[in-house]
């Protein structure tokens, strides 16, 4: 397939078009409405091979499916509170809820396959997937169901058979007033972190613990960064703490924010670099072994939960319910590309520095008279805000270079967007 521009042609249309968009919303301003503003983002998941974006909420069990390349959504409820954590593994959505199971279902149809829990399972906040396994190990508050159960527990499932496989012992005694933890396996070893301040070292045939090591208080959650043998373990209080899995010992630490580091992860194609992001609204990617700081993105104060990405686009989510946009590809500064927000049945996406915006509900949206600040009604208003609406936007939010190429390999996908190119 070959692409002819002519960009004389696209470029005097383009110029045409800015002029007249300009004039006719000269003293008016785009906004979202109070009314459709959308719960706290609570987990965020990119998965590149279909170009969508994975999206849960604190205040509801809904999962939506956003098509990054047409703006189309999906959603499923198969769930009955907070979803905490969401992944694709093999083309199945795995989610993790407070309502005390684990889900995997078709990524395309949305049908049920695997339902993990048992009866003393409490709320699950993280999962793990290992592939050599064909397994996932489920992180459980089972204090929420058992007030003598003074450690949380490690489930593993298998994923063909949705077998129970084990369960851990101990992983250091909970601390009620704060529930969090995370779990993961590298070489042969399970490694739990949690609010009881110890990182465990257990068998993940027999789940049986192997070491224990205290860290510090309230741990919140880790990754590994198997290029340098360490795991990067975040707390409450912003400290990123080197675990030596070779030496198995600690091997220093660092304040990386200034309050509670929701979410570390190894950056999927640097091998070495982590990023944080922490309640006090900042996401950090930190390059190794120096722990020098590369890129930092600023939501304005937002409580983060999450973060994903999508080559350089830095995705991520708090909780105001905004999911904020941020190109990382510049060494000198990230800038913001644009805002999005999930409601119930639709979403919107605005496009940073322009009054565009996209919606497949126009009544997300309302028109402000700039000098009374009041929004504008009638015929007029209707106009203007259909004219601002333009699908092009969710693109032009979410491109990166590399889109081009996906989009070749779908030629199914390329035609779908063939109208927008000359609207």
């Amino acid at each position: 397939m070959s692409i002819v521009k002519y960009e004389a042609a696209e470029q005097s249309v383009a110029r045409y078009k800015a002029g007249f968009f300009d004039q006719s919303l000269e003293g008016y301003s785009v906004r979202p409405t109070k009314i459709n503003l959308n719960p706290a983002v609570r987990s965020l998941f990119y998965y590149p091979k279909e170009n969508c974006l994975l999206v849960s909420h604190i205040q509801n069990g809904r999962l939506h499916i956003i098509d990054l390349t047409t703006g189309k959504t999906r959603f499923h409820d198969q769930h009955g509170r907070t979803i905490r954590k969401v992944g694709v593994f093999r083309n199945e959505i795995i989610t993790a809820s407070w309502d005390a199971s684990v889900r995997v279902v078709d990524f395309n149809s949305l049908a049920p396959r695997l339902f993990l829990t048992d009866d003393m399972m409490g709320r699950t906040p993280f999962f793990f997937v290992s592939e050599e396994e064909n397994a996932v190990y489920v992180f459980c508050y089972d204090s929420d169901k058992d007030v003598e159960c003074l450690s949380n527990r490690i489930r593993k499932w298998s994923l063909e058979t949705g077998e129970l496989l084990g369960i851990t012992g101990d992983t250091g005694n909970h601390i009620s007033f704060l529930s969090s933890g995370s779990t993961l396996v590298h070489e042969n070893r399970l490694y739990v972190v949690s609010d009881s301040g110890y990182l465990t070292i257990h068998d993940p045939v027999s789940m049986q613990i192997i070491d224990r090591l205290f860290i510090n208080e309230n741990l919140r959650t880790f990754c590994c960064v198997p290029a340098f043998g360490l795991l990067a373990i975040a707390d409450l209080n912003g400290y990123v703490h080197l675990f030596d899995i070779r030496r198995n010992c600690l091997a220093g630490e660092n304040r990386c924010h200034f309050s509670d580091i929701s979410s570390i992860k190894a950056h999927p194609s640097k091998p070495d670099v982590i990023i944080t992001s922490s309640f006090d609204g900042t996401v950090k990617f930190w390059e190794l072994p120096d722990f020098r700081q590369t890129v930092h993105a600023d939501t304005g104060g937002q409580h983060l939960w999450t973060f994903t990405l999508k080559n350089d686009l830095l995705i991520t989510g708090g909780d105001n319910g905004d999911i904020w946009v941020f190109d990382t590809s510049d060494p000198e500064g990230c800038s913001l590309r644009g805002i999005m927000n999930v409601l119930h049945d639709s979403i919107a996406v605005r496009k940073e520095g322009s009054k565009n915006f996209y919606t497949n509900d126009i009544t997300n949206f309302e028109l402000i008279n700039d000098k009374t600040n009041q929004p504008a009604t009638g015929k007029q208003a209707e106009y203007l805000l259909n004219l601002c609406n333009s699908e092009s936007v969710i693109r032009e939010v979410f491109h990166t270079d590399s889109d081009m190429d996906f989009l070749l390999q779908e030629p199914e996908r390329f035609c779908l967007q063939l109208k927008d190119t000359f609207s």
